[in-house]
C-alpha cells in the first residue's frame, strides 16, 4: 500500500480521503497483502476508414 499511495500519479485524493482509501484497502487485503506485477498493455485504435470511394 506504501508504493501505491507514494509513487501513484493517478491517486489524488485529498489526505483525509485518502487515508479513508488506504485503511480500508488495508482491511480488505488483510495482513498478507497482494502479489502484483506489471503488465503493461497499449491498444492504439484508429477508425475505420473506407478510401476506396474517394
Amino acid at each position: 500500500m506504501g508504493q501505491l499511495f507514494t509513487y501513484s500519479r493517478l491517486i489524488i485524493l485529498p489526505p483525509d480521503e485518502a487515508a479513508t482509501l488506504r485503511a480500508a484497502l488495508i482491511e480488505q487485503i488483510g495482513p498478507d497483502g497482494v502479489t502484483a506485477r506489471n503488465d503493461a498493455l497499449v491498444l492504439r485504435c484508429t477508425p475505420n476508414r473506407d478510401y476506396s470511394a474517394r
